[in-house]
């Protein structure tokens, strides 16, 4: 397993390193000067697959849960997020800023959400679950997946690129480091109720990962992309790389807990070791508010006259 788990996560690094280079490059001048198109898109396409493999966690539980309404709230939500890709040069002073735009998404959803059990009602119908799930679902995934479109369009085209790597990276290194220091040395599980395989010895792992995927970052990435460097001190880049390590274990673990409420042990097979897209990204959802607020504070800018 261990073996199946390191080939994949190397087959999904190497993907996304493929597409965020072919972003960069369709964000650069020489092109079309649009950066964040190969990720916004990358960000719908995954975002409704892990909304169809949270609608099967509990199929049972969800079967008046109106699929299409999932699909349809989610599309919107992430959808809205390109709203400012369609700006050569999106007003600094926008009333509704970059994340304004799938908070408009969001509140269609909930709307769309009443809607749905609007058609076909029946007495007896179980409404305000319903709606509730819907809704759910798409603020897990569509509202919290929004964020990568912002992050990508950060600054410009090169700290744009640093920015959504500074989410990736550190929390796919965190994951990893965190799985092989469990498998070797793990004796003292986290919350075996949730997720059995997880242990503090893995925590420790990842927290390991984290730190050294957010100095790769902000030490070689940054000055080899950008040719400047970041304003930010050796203290805060491990702070924020132990942060993002923390939320992502919460995001791993939301995972499991809505898995094991419906006795569904991996969000789909499609990849060995990995399970679904859900399992591969749980930990990068929880993360992308928290990587964007170190980023609004301005502590990540380049330095001035670098």
């Amino acid at each position: 397993m261990l073996r199946w788990r390191l080939i994949s996560a190397t087959i999904i690094i190497s993907a996304i390193l493929l597409l965020f280079g072919l972003d960069y490059h369709l964000g650069s001048s020489d092109s079309l000067a649009r950066p964040g198109l190969i990720i916004a898109l990358m960000a719908m396409t995954v975002a409704l697959m892990a909304s169809g493999e949270i609608l099967h966690f509990d199929e049972a539980g969800n079967k008046n849960v109106k699929h299409w309404a999932v699909y349809l709230g989610t599309f919107m939500v992430v959808g809205l997020s390109f709203v400012p890709l369609l700006y050569e040069n999106y007003p600094a002073d926008c009333s509704v800023g970059r994340l304004g735009w799938p908070l408009f998404g969001i509140s269609a959803a909930v709307g769309l959400a009443f809607i749905s059990q609007m058609i076909g009602y029946k007495q007896g119908d179980q409404v305000m679950d319903n709606v509730a799930k819907t809704i759910m679902i798409v603020a897990y995934i569509g509202l919290l997946m929004s964020f990568w479109v912002p992050l990508r369009n950060y600054l410009n085209n090169q700290w744009g690129l640093v920015a959504i790597a500074s989410l990736c990276i550190p929390v796919k290194m965190s994951d990893t480091m965190a799985y092989t220091v469990g498998k070797m040395i793990g004796r003292n599980k986290l919350a075996p109720q949730l997720s059995p395989g997880k242990t503090l010895e893995g925590v420790g792992g990842g927290v390991l990962g984290g730190c050294l995927g957010a100095l790769f970052v902000f030490y070689v990435m940054a000055p080899w992309i950008t040719g400047q460097s970041t304003g930010a001190s050796l203290g805060l880049i491990l702070v924020f790389g132990v942060l993002v390590t923390i939320v992502g274990i919460i995001g791993d673990l939301s995972e499991s807990l809505l898995k094991r409420n419906g006795g569904v042990k991996n969000s789909s097979r499609w990849l060995p070791g990995l399970g679904g897209v859900m399992d591969i990204i749980d930990s990068i959802l929880a993360a992308a508010p928290l990587v964007y607020a170190f980023w609004l504070t301005g502590w990540f800018d380049p330095v001035s006259g670098n």
